[in-house]
C-alpha cells in the first residue's frame, strides 16, 4: 500500500488558500473538470487479495517472499542499500516494486531529486503500475504543479477511465488513489468533491490510514481556507455595538429561600459534589426555580462588585461560576416560563458572558435556552431581531431551535417558518438600525446548509445579495446553495443532550485538560521518536510512503491551543469563536 503524508507546513506552503489563488487555480480547473462526471466506483471490482498485485505483474515467488523485507529495507534509508536495490532490478528488470522500492530508499536518505528521477523512470517503463503515478501527481501537488495531474491520473480522476482494461484493483490502490485526488481536488478548491471521495473511503474502508490522513488534510484545507475568507472581509465585517456593562451598584448578597443555594456561591462546577447537587434538586421546586431566578438577577445586579473583587484579588471560580450554575439547575428542573430571565442573561454584553460564562457560551448554553425555551419559539425569535445583543448569544438560540428541527418531526414545518421569518426580518433591516452582525449570519447560515433546508434558499439569497452574510464563516451564495442541495455527508447534527451531573463532569474533564497541558507536551516529547513506525510499515502490503521535499521539515511537538488563544489560522479571532468547531 503506497500512503501519501504531508505536514501542516506542505500544507501551508504548497496548498496556499489565500483567495486570489483560489481564484487562480479554480479557472485552470473548470477548464480540466468541465467534462468530469461525479466520482463512483462502478465498472471494477475492489479486492484485499494481498498476492493480487504481485500476481499482476508476474513476480516471480523467489521474490515475492522477500519485499516485505525489502520494504522495510528500503525505509531505513541506509545508502548501502543501493547497490542491492540495483543488482536486484538488473535481476528483475520487468518488476516495478523494485524500482518503487528504490525511490522510497532515496526518499528516506533526503535524497528527494534522485528519488524522482527514480519514480519517472518508472512511469515511463511501467505506465500499468499506479503507484508510481501517484507518486508522480503527489510530486506535483507538492510543487504546486497542479495542472500536471490531470494528464497523470486522467481528466476524470477516475480509475476505470486511467485503466479502461482492468476490471478489479486491489483496496489500496484504490484508497491511495482516492486519497491524491482528494489532496488535489483541496489544491483546487473544490472542497465539496474532496469531502465526497472521503466519504467514499469511509465506505470501503473506514479504518484505513488513507482515510485518516486524507481527513486531517481536508480538515486542515477547511480551517485555512476559513482562515483566508475570514481574513479577506475582515475590513468589510458588519459588527453589532452591543450592550453596555449593568449599571448597579449593588453588593448585599440575596436572601433565598432556600440557604443551600448560597453552596453555588461558594464551590466552583468543578469542584461541587453530586450529592450537594442532588441536595438542591431535592428542594421543593416552586421555591427552588424562584431562588434561581433571583441568582440570575444577582449576576446582573451585583456584576460590578464581583467584577471589583475579581480586580483587586484575581479570579476564583468558586466565587463567580453561581449564574451558570443556576441556568444549569434551571434547565435541569425543566423550569417553564422563565425564557425571559435567561434572555436576560443572554442580553448582556460580550464582557458580561466571558465573567460569567467564559467559553461555555457556545458550547453549552444551547442546551439550557432548548430545555427551558423550546416551546417558546416567539420570545426567542423577539431575541434574534433585537438589536444590540452579543452576536455568539444569537448563534447559540439558532443552535438550540436547530434541535427542535431534528428532534420533533412534527415541528419541522414551525421550525422553517421561524427562520424564514427571522431571514426576512434581517433582510428588511437596516445597518444603522444595529441588528446585522455578518458573522452571526454566517454562523446561522452554517446551521441551515446542515439540516439542508432548502424551503430558505430564497431569503437566503436576499442576505448574500446585501452583503449581510459573512461568507468566510459558511462560503457565497453558490456554495450555500450546493451544500444544501447535493451534500451527502452522512453527519449526524442531533446533538446529545446531557443531565447536569454529565455537564458537570465534562466541564471538569475540560479544567483538568488545562491544567495538564503541559504535561501533555512533555509527553509528545517522550513519543516522537519512532511513535509513527507502525503508521509507516504494514507487512501485509505493499506500501510506500510519500515525504514533502527535505526543505520541509515536518512539525513534531504541536502546542495544544487554548480556547481563548488566538487562533492558529491567523483570523485574529479567538480560537473557540473561529476554528475550534469546524
Amino acid at each position: 500500500m503506497y500512503n501519501i503524508f504531508i505536514d501542516a507546513q506542505v500544507i501551508n506552503k504548497f496548498l496556499t488558500f489565500k483567495l486570489k489563488n483560489i481564484k487562480s487555480n479554480k479557472l485552470k480547473y473548470r477548464v480540466v473538470m468541465k467534462k468530469m462526471k461525479k466520482v463512483n466506483i462502478s465498472g471494477y471490482n475492489i479486492t484485499n487479495d494481498p498476492s493480487y498485485i504481485s500476481s499482476i505483474f508476474h513476480i516471480p515467488y523467489e521474490l515475492e517472499i522477500q519485499l516485505e523485507d525489502l520494504h522495510k529495507l528500503a525505509l531505513k534509508g541506509k545508502k548501502s542499500s543501493i547497490k542491492k536495490f540495483t543488482r536486484l532490478i538488473e535481476k528483475y528488470p520487468n518488476v516495478p516494486m523494485l524500482k518503487n522500492y528504490l525511490s522510497t530508499l532515496y526518499q528516506s536518505m533526503g535524497n528527494m531529486d534522485k528519488a524522482n528521477e527514480i519514480n519517472r523512470r518508472l512511469v515511463v517503463e511501467h505506465p500499468n503500475y499506479l503507484f508510481g503515478k501517484i507518486n508522480m501527481a503527489a510530486e506535483c501537488i507538492a510543487n504546486n504543479k497542479l495542472e500536471k495531474v490531470p494528464e497523470i491520473l486522467g481528466a476524470n480522476l477516475d480509475l476505470k477511465t486511467l485503466y479502461p482494461d482492468r476490471d478489479t484493483f486491489h483496496t489500496n490502490e484504490v484508497m491511495t488513489f482516492f486519497n491524491v485526488t482528494i489532496k488535489y481536488l483541496v489544491a483546487m478548491g473544490d472542497l465539496q468533491e474532496a469531502e465526497t471521495r472521503l466519504e467514499i473511503m469511509k465506505e470501503i474502508d473506514e479504518d484505513s490510514s488513507q482515510v485518516l490522513d486524507a481527513e486531517m488534510y481536508l480538515t486542515m484545507a477547511r480551517i485555512e481556507l476559513v482562515g483566508a475568507r475570514m481574513k479577506e472581509e475582515e475590513k468589510s465585517r458588519i459588527r453589532v455595538k452591543q450592550n453596555t456593562n449593568p449599571k448597579s451598584r449593588k453588593t448585599k448578597h440575596p436572601d433565598f429561600n432556600h440557604p443551600e443555594i448560597n453552596i453555588i456561591y461558594e464551590k466552583d462546577i468543578t469542584v461541587i459534589s453530586e450529592e450537594e447537587i442532588k441536595q438542591i434538586l431535592s428542594l421543593p421546586k416552586e421555591s427552588l426555580i424562584v431562588d434561581l431566578l433571583h441568582v440570575l438577577d444577582d449576576g446582573i445586579d451585583r456584576y460590578n462588585y464581583f467584577k471589583k473583587i475579581e480586580k483587586e484579588s484575581g479570579w476564583d471560580a468558586n466565587k463567580f461560576s453561581f449564574v451558570l450554575q443556576a441556568m444549569f439547575l434551571l434547565a435541569e428542573l425543566k423550569a417553564e416560563n422563565i425564557t425571559s430571565e435567561i434572555l436576560e442573561i443572554l442580553r448582556q454584553n460580550e464582557d458580561f458572558h466571558s465573567f460569567y460564562l467564559s467559553d461555555l457560551l457556545n458550547e453549552m448554553v444551547w442546551e439550557i435556552i432548548y430545555k427551558t425555551s423550546e416551546n417558546n419559539l416567539d420570545e426567542l425569535k423577539k431575541f434574534m431581531c433585537g438589536p444590540y445583543i452579543n452576536p455568539y448569544a444569537k448563534t447559540e438560540i439558532s443552535v438550540a431551535v436547530m434541535q427542535v428541527y431534528y428532534n420533533n418531526p412534527k415541528r419541522k414545518k414551525e421550525v422553517i417558518d421561524w427562520y424564514n421569518s427571522i431571514l426576512e426580518f434581517y433582510v428588511k433591516s437596516d445597518i444603522k438600525d444595529n441588528i446585522v452582525d455578518s458573522e452571526m449570519l454566517g454562523l446561522v447560515m452554517s446551521e441551515i446548509m446542515d439540516a439542508q433546508l432548502k424551503e430558505l434558499i430564497p431569503s437566503a439569497e436576499k442576505l448574500f445579495d446585501k452583503n449581510y452574510v459573512g461568507v468566510g464563516v459558511c462560503g457565497d451564495f453558490d456554495e450555500f446553495v450546493s451544500e444544501i442541495k447535493y451534500n451527502i455527508s452522512k453527519r449526524d447534527y442531533i446533538k446529545t443532550q446531557k443531565n447536569i451531573y454529565e455537564q458537570y463532569k465534562e466541564i471538569k474533564l475540560w479544567s483538568d485538560d488545562s491544567e495538564d497541558e503541559d504535561d501533555e507536551i512533555e509527553d509528545y516529547d517522550e513519543i516522537d521518536d519512532g511513535f509513527f513506525d507502525d503508521f509507516d510499515i504494514n507487512s501485509d502490503d505493499d506500501e510506500i510512503r510519500y515525504y514533502p521535499p527535505s526543505s520541509q521539515q515536518p512539525i513534531i511537538n504541536e502546542v495544544k491551543v487554548g480556547r481563548n488563544d488566538p487562533c492558529p489560522c491567523g483570523s485574529g479571532k479567538k480560537y473557540k469563536k473561529c476554528c475550534l468547531n469546524k
